[in-house]
C-alpha cells in the first residue's frame, strides 16, 4: 500500500503567530486552516506487486491531512501489521494502530503532547528495555517519548522525558529536522544526530518563526546527542557549515557507510543545494553488525519489519522504517553496535505479517543479508 500524506502549508511566515507555552515553543495561524477533503490523507492499494493501484481511503478512513506531516512506519503493538506515526507541523501528532486494515488513532491516551511541530520521527530503544522510544523533530524543546509498560487496553504507551535526558536543554532554541538514530560510536547505545534548520539566541526562536531574524544569529550547528548509557544524552555541536543560511535552512539527511569501514557516516543537503558529508572515524569501526533484509516484490526493502538482537544479557531493537522525516531517507538496514561484545548470539527478524526467523552467532564486523 501507499500512504499519501496531505500538506496544507502556506507561504513562509504568512499569518503566523509564534510564542511560548510552558515547556514548548508553538506557532499558530491567525486564520485557522480548514482541513477539508482537499487536504485528505489518502491510501492506495494494489492486489499484486505489478497491479493497478486503487484508492481505498473511504474504506480505511484516515484522518484529514495536516501541515506537511511526517509519516513513519513501525509495528508499535508487535502484531505483525505496520502501524504509523503521524506528525503534523503546527499541530498534533498521533499513533495510528493498524489491525488488518482497521485504523485506530491514539494520541493523549498513549502519552503524546497535544501540540508540537513535526519534521521527522526518530525511533530507537535508548534505555535498552525492549520498548520503542520516540523523538519528534520539533521547534523549541524536542519531545522525547520513552516507552513504558502500557496500561490495559492500550497498544503502547510513552512518557515525555526530554528534560530528564538533557534533550530539552540541548534543543531549546533550535528548529531541527530528520532525527538520525544511530549508534555512531558503536558502544551498544543508540545516539541521535539532529540537523539544525535554525538556531536563535536564548528565547528568540519565536521571532525566527515569524521571519524576524536576529541581526547577529548564532552559527547554525547540528546537534549530536551522545547516549551516555545512564539515562541521559550528552549534547555535542557539529561543525559550522560554510554555506549556512541565517534563516530557516532545510536540511534533509540520512546515514550510509561512505568508506565501507563499518561505522556510519552522514549525508545532508542544506537549503541552496549544498551537499554535506560527515565522515565518522570511530575508534572501533568493526565492532558492529549490519543486517539488510531482502523481501519479496512489492516490499523488497521490508519496510515495517523489526529486529531484535540478543547480545549476552542485552536485547537491542531496530526498525526498518523507510524514512527519517520530511525530505530525509531511512537507512534500509539494521545497524547494531556491539561495544565490547564479539558477536550477536541470536538475531530474530520479525517480518511484516508476523512471521519470524532467527540467525545465530553473528561475529562483530559482519554484514549479512537475510531473506524470509
Amino acid at each position: 500500500e501507499i500512504y499519501a500524506a496531505a500538506g496544507n502549508t502556506p507561504g513562509l511566515c504568512e499569518g503566523l503567530s509564534c510564542g511560548w507555552v510552558p515547556g514548548d515553543f508553538y506557532c499558530k495561524f491567525a486564520t485557522p486552516q480548514g482541513l477539508t477533503g482537499e487536504y485528505q490523507d489518502r491510501i492506495f492499494k494494489r492486489p499484486s506487486p505489478f497491479g493497478k493501484f486503487t484508492d481505498v481511503t473511504s474504506t480505511w478512513q484516515p484522518y484529514p491531512g495536516g501541515l506537511a506531516p511526517a509519516a513513519t512506519f513501525l509495528d508499535a503493538d508487535r502484531d505483525g501489521d505496520s502501524d504509523m506515526l503521524i506528525g503534523n507541523d503546527f499541530g498534533d501528532h498521533f499513533l495510528w494502530i493498524n489491525d488488518k486494515g482497521k485504523m485506530t488513532r491514539y494520541d493523549k491516551q498513549v502519552g503524546f503532547l497535544p501540540y508540537a511541530h513535526a519534521m521527522g520521527w526518530g525511533i530507537g530503544d535508548f534505555d535498552r528495555d525492549g520498548r520503542d522510544d520516540l523523538m519528534l523533530a520539533d521547534a523549541g524543546p524536542v519531545p522525547l517519548y520513552m516507552g513504558v509498560v502500557p496500561a490495559a487496553g492500550l497498544p503502547a504507551q510513552y512518557q515525555e522525558q526530554g528534560l530528564k535526558w538533557g534533550v530539552a536543554a540541548a534543543t531549546h532554541d533550535t528548529v531541527v529536522w530528520d532525527p538520525l538514530v544511530v549508534d555512531f560510536d558503536q558502544d551498544g547505545w543508540q545516539d541521535v544526530w539532529l540537523g539544525a534548520a535554525a538556531m536563535a539566541p536564548g528565547g528568540g526562536i519565536a521571532d525566527s518563526g515569524m521571519c524576524k531574524m536576529p541581526k547577529n544569529p548564532p552559527a547554525q550547528r547540528d546537534v549530536l546527542l551522545h547516549n551516555t548509557g545512564q539515562s541521559s544524552f550528552q549534547a555535542q555541536v557539529g561543525p559550522i557549515p560554510q554555506d549556512q543560511d541565517i534563516g530557516f535552512a532545510a536540511c534533509p539527511q540520512s546515514v550510509f557507510d561512505l568508506d565501507d569501514d563499518g561505522d556510519l557516516d552522514i549525508i545532508q543537503v542544506r537549503r541552496g543545494g549544498a551537499l554535506h558529508i560527515y565522515r565518522n572515524d570511530s575508534a572501533e569501526p568493526k565492532t558492529a553488525v549490519r543486517v539488510r533484509l531482502k523481501g519479496k516484490a512489492g516490499n523488497t526493502a521490508v519496510v515495517g519489519a523489526w529486529l531484535s538482537a540478543q547480545v549476552g544479557s542485552i536485547t537491542m531493537i531496530r526498525h526498518i522504517t523507510g524514512n527519517t522525516g520530511y525530505g530525509g531517507a531511512g537507512n534500509w538496514f539494521a545497524h547494531f553496535g556491539l561495544g565490547p561484545a564479539t558477536k550477536i548470539d541470536v538475531l530474530t527478524i520479525h517480518w511484516p505479517g508476523g512471521a519470524t526467523n532467527t540467525v545465530t552467532d553473528i561475529p562483530a564486523g559482519s554484514k549479512i543479508t537475510v531473506s524470509p
